[in-house]
């Protein structure tokens, strides 16, 4: 389902309201980042919380291919880590277990082609590629 969230009087209250009194006082305000506190983290996150993306998330974490679950802003509620073995593997795990759920509406899938640093490890030096050259 789509939601349509009404925050003008929040928006009104910590971010309009904050910038004339910061600019009135001589100040450089910056909306974007009250706004980021107050909208983006606060209320959203807070309405997402109150309607259920914790049961949702801890119904999708309890599959053992799944290895991380985050609550995110933007363009998507949750983003899933998920391993398989085989592209034919994953793709029967999100056809027959993710999709199939009731709250599930629409499923993405995003691959890492080259990690450049991961847990605070860089991944320096050009190996070459290693895949067997075929040609015709």
């Amino acid at each position: 389902p789509f939601f349509l969230l009404d925050e003008r009087e929040t928006f009104r209250r910590c971010v309009i309201d904050d910038f004339v009194a910061g600019y009135n006082r001589g100040e450089t305000p910056n909306p974007c980042v009250v706004c980021n506190r107050c909208l983006k983290i606060g209320s959203f996150l807070n309405w997402a919380l109150e309607h259920g993306f914790d049961a949702i998330a801890e119904r999708i974490y309890r599959f053992d291919e799944v290895k991380s679950v985050y609550l995110m802003s933007g363009a998507y509620d949750l983003l899933l880590l998920v391993e398989a073995h085989t592209l034919k593997e994953l793709a029967f795990f999100v056809s027959t277990k993710l999709s199939t759920l009731e709250t599930v509406t629409g499923t993405a899938t995003h691959f890492v082609l080259k990690r450049y640093k991961s847990d605070g490890v860089i991944f320096e030096g050009n190996d070459g590629d290693k895949r067997l050259v075929v040609t015709a």
